[in-house]
């Protein structure tokens, strides 16, 4: 009944729905019934939040705050819809990393657990030490750690693992799909039969699937043979349950009954809206991000600075730059003046492409926090984007003041001298980079460039052949055939040019464009003017 007048709610707005739910809501004794029908309503009212102007709505949630459980409920609903977000990049991680790598592990873990003879052990596959090596290798442990870590904040880690298992017949009734799981159901029954005690009971206490997962896996072990399952029965004996209970109460889920009703309906409602066969004829309330905030009506629930700073944090932490600092500006408005706070929203500006917004929160941030490194490296990283190399210079030169060993600084350093047409200081800082960074490359390009600037065309060669060994690029087999023109050896420099095309995919406008973008360094190198149109005929008259 309760999801029934929310798929109404999402077609059409009905005041008396709304009170009916939150009837449900206030008088139900059943948490379950009393958690689902405020998750209805909030869903519906913020579905159909520009029509919600009726005072006799507003005196009713007034009424209901007396309810100490009021607020705390909101806040609970609200945070389970705001982690809805998250399940479809948890989904792509699932299918884009972790199974695909798994994958390929499989003929590597058959060898390792087999012993190269097609047996083995399985039994014994967790405490295999080479099994352990080989995820962490493939870099899938650190991202079932991530997975898990996303589980235990509630996120929905199961969705693209039963999304296969909802093609059943049971699932082309819209009522199975908001059905809660119960083992007197006529569908359990009859997929289970005699078993309907050992795996009902298991699956009936599985405290981290929703109802309709409950009920795609009792389908879908209906259909393995009964020999198999028989087996796979064999292995749950009474210490493996007690392991299994203890592993479930270690997983972190919600805590509270409340939390956990509220938790699975809303998968409930995810799945159903995504995954039902015909989701075409309902109105999707996932397909934008659920905001409650936008509900004023709720304001006095959802605005105090517990709730909007965790909030906040769990968009900030998940890159939802927009939303967190949307909540980040209320809370400005309601806490004194915070340097962390500000460099939030300025890194939220940043990540928007909001550069000069950027800059005003992190001159904020900087007043009440003037030793902040962080904040000193987005304050050049910001007036560096905006074309400010002598300001970004001075906030390098502070950074360097303290971490006078970073080849980072040195490399930034060098490039806004080189903005700023100091060449000879620049090397300075480009070779400090190289010096204190001697494993990495990242200095030999600007050290073959700026001494090409320079005039010094023995050590631009020096390093522009180490360049050509470190993958090159385009642009590297370009500055090669500038190096040979200013040297003379237009044959040469006819040959890289080519080069230089050829690995940006033929594209000889765009190589035409960069070599006109560098004629002033090209004369300043003592190239002749009249010169370089003629090797642009000859490069396109080779390539004919």
């Amino acid at each position: 009944l309760i999801s029934a007048v929310l798929l109404g709610l999402t077609h059409y707005y009905d005041e008396r729905r709304v009170m009916m739910l939150l009837d449900i809501y206030e008088k139900s004794q059943s948490v379950n019934l009393s958690m689902r029908a405020l998750c209805a309503a909030l869903l519906g009212m913020y579905m159909n939040r520009s029509r919600l102007w009726d005072r006799k709505l507003r005196q009713r949630i007034d009424s209901l705050r007396e309810l100490t459980s009021w607020s705390s409920d909101v806040k609970l609903v609200f945070m389970q819809f705001i982690r809805s977000r998250d399940t479809e990049r948890i989904n792509r991680k699932m299918q884009e990393e972790v199974f695909p790598e798994m994958l390929k592990l499989r003929p590597d873990i058959a060898r390792k657990i087999s012993g190269g003879d097609g047996l083995g052990d399985i039994a014994n596959l967790e405490e295999n030490p080479e099994w352990q090596e080989l995820l962490d290798k493939s870099g899938i442990a650190d991202k079932i750690k991530e997975l898990s870590k996303m589980q235990e904040d509630g996120g929905d880690v199961f969705m693209s693992t039963f999304a296969n298992l909802k093609s059943f017949p049971f699932f082309s009734d819209v009522v199975n799909w908001f059905m809660p799981f119960h083992l007197d159901n006529l569908t359990v029954k009859n997929a289970l039969g005699s078993e309907l005690s050992a795996i009902g009971n298991l699956v009936l206490s599985s405290p981290f699937l929703c109802n309709g997962d409950k009920y795609s896996f009792i389908l879908a072990l209906s259909s393995v043979p009964a020999m198999q399952r028989r087996m796979m029965l064999s292995q749950f004996d009474a210490q493996n349950l007690n392991e299994l209970e203890l592993r479930n109460a270690s997983l972190g889920l919600p805590s509270g009954e409340r939390d956990n009703v509220a938790n699975k309906y809303v998968q409930d409602l995810y799945r159903f809206f995504k995954l039902y066969r015909r989701k075409g004829d309902f109105n999707d309330p996932f397909i934008r991000p659920i905001n409650l905030l936008q509900l004023a009506v709720l304001a006095p629930d959802l605005t105090d600075v517990d709730t909007l700073s965790v909030v906040g944090e769990f968009y900030f932490k998940r890159g939802y730059y927009d939303d967190a600092y949307h909540v980040f500006e209320i809370l400005g408005e309601i806490l004194p003046p915070d340097s962390q706070l500000y460099q939030k929203m300025g890194y939220c500006c940043q990540k928007s492409k909001n550069t000069a917004k950027a800059l005003k929160y992190y001159e904020q941030a900087e007043l009440l926090n003037a030793d902040s490194l962080w904040t000193m490296r987005r304050l050049a990283a910001c007036y560096k984007l905006m074309g400010n190399p002598a300001k970004a210079l001075e906030y390098f030169k502070r950074i360097e003041a303290k971490k006078s060993d970073d080849p980072g600084v040195a490399l930034n350093i060098g490039h806004c001298l080189l903005e700023l047409d100091r060449p000879d200081e620049a090397l300075n800082y480009y070779f400090k980079a190289d010096f204190f960074d001697e494993k990495s490359t990242r200095a030999w390009r600007p050290l073959a460039w700026c001494s090409f600037i320079a005039g010094d065309m023995v050590q631009s060669e020096e390093y522009y052949n180490k360049v050509l060994t470190d993958n090159p690029s385009s642009g590297d087999y370009m500055n090669m055939g500038h190096l040979n023109l200013a040297k003379g050896d237009i044959r040469e420099a006819i040959n890289f040019y080519n080069l230089a095309i050829d690995a940006n995919n033929g594209d000889v406008e765009s190589f035409i464009n960069n070599y006109n973008a560098d004629r002033n360094h090209l004369l300043k190198a003592g190239v002749e003017g009249s010169l370089l149109p003629l090797v642009v005929d000859a490069i396109l008259y080779s390539r004919d």
